[in-house]
């Protein structure tokens, strides 16, 4: 039990259970086609027993297509024990060394191997685990979160439906969430693939729940040059929001360094994808895997800008009411 905590990449489920969910999402974004991909092996397990399933969620960025491929319970299964392991359907399987998609659907083929080189991991610690930190100790949140690799080199091939997508010298991205909902509302930014330079951002911001109040917490991350630069709720960073739909600037802060985030997307590029609220996977996540995160990251004493660069492919999500976690709306 205790192993998931101080090892957030770990399947925290057991067996029975009623509103819970857990996913693993492995975005790809290939460099010589620039197509993005994004594969979330799951399982949910519902109010009653005929709800309960494991899925494979599939996003192609390019042909903004979704499928939610269903699979029994029985399907699923997850380490609860270093190294993790996840396994789902009739033979797809993911590490944090490599997948293997196996799907054999009526419409849906997709067929190979991709490994993963060079994983750049959030930094943890043992009494701060994770990209939550100190938030895994906390029982009984709404939603948990954890970045499994900022970063990472990816090397293979995949058949998809007869095309053969070529992934060698492409990046890649890993997180996971899980809990009983997903927030009633959210922002998610994420890119690594930078014009200039190797760089890796990360942020999550929602409104969270606790039994007698609710706060709007963040984390956001940034790997460039072997160093990392954290603003989180925790480290008591400033943040603030501003919101022209269907994308925000972002302007966080902390003593040392301030970070600026502005994405910008085209409305007709979001997909809408199932997730879990009130028992039930509905339709509830408005994904885009065709972003740009325009990215600039200074130092507080000096004032220079330590890094300014342009990401494409990133992934962009807008969910829930956004007035519980905007400032302000143009």
């Amino acid at each position: 039990m205790l192993q998931p905590i101080f090892n957030p990449d770990l399947y925290h489920g057991r067996v029975p259970m009623r509103r819970f969910f857990e996913g693993w999402y492995f975005k790809l974004v290939s460099s010589v086609s620039n197509r993005a991909f994004a594969f979330i092996p799951g399982i949910f397990w519902g109010s009653d027993e005929t709800q309960h399933h494991a899925f494979l969620q599939v996003l192609d960025g390019h042909r903004r297509a979704y499928r939610y491929v269903r699979y029994p319970a029985s399907s699923f299964s997850a380490s609860k024990r270093a190294p993790l392991s996840i396994r789902v359907g009739s033979g797809s399987e993911f590490d944090l060394s490599q997948i293997r998609i196996a799907v054999d659907e009526q419409d849906l083929n997709i067929q190979g191997t991709v490994r993963l080189r060079g994983l750049v991991p959030w930094p943890s610690s043992l009494l701060a685990p994770g990209s939550m930190g100190r938030y895994n100790f906390l029982l009984g949140m709404q939603c948990y979160s954890q970045v499994s690799a900022m970063d990472v080199l990816l090397e293979g091939t995949l058949q998809v439906n007869g095309e053969s997508i070529d992934f060698n010298g492409g990046r890649g991205y890993i997180e996971k969430n899980w809990g009983n909902a997903f927030p009633y509302s959210w922002i998610w930014v994420q890119a690594n693939n930078f014009e200039k330079v190797p760089a890796a951002v990360s942020c999550s911001i929602g409104h969270i729940p606790l039994r007698f109040t609710s706060f709007r917490g963040f984390l956001m991350g940034v790997q460039y040059e072997d160093r990392f630069f954290e603003f989180t709720t925790m480290n008591r960073s400033q943040l603030r929001i501003e919101a022209s739909q269907p994308d925000v600037r972002l302007e966080v802060a902390n003593k040392k360094h301030r970070l600026v985030l502005q994405t910008t997307s085209d409305a007709d590029s979001y997909i809408q994808c199932l997730g879990p609220r009130d028992g039930d996977m509905i339709p509830l996540v408005d994904e885009t895997l065709q972003g740009t995160v325009e990215l600039e990251l200074y130092d507080q004493a000096s004032g220079n800008c330590l890094l300014q660069d342009v990401s494409h492919h990133a992934g962009l999500e807008y969910g829930g009411d956004q007035r519980r976690v905007v400032d302000t709306v143009k």
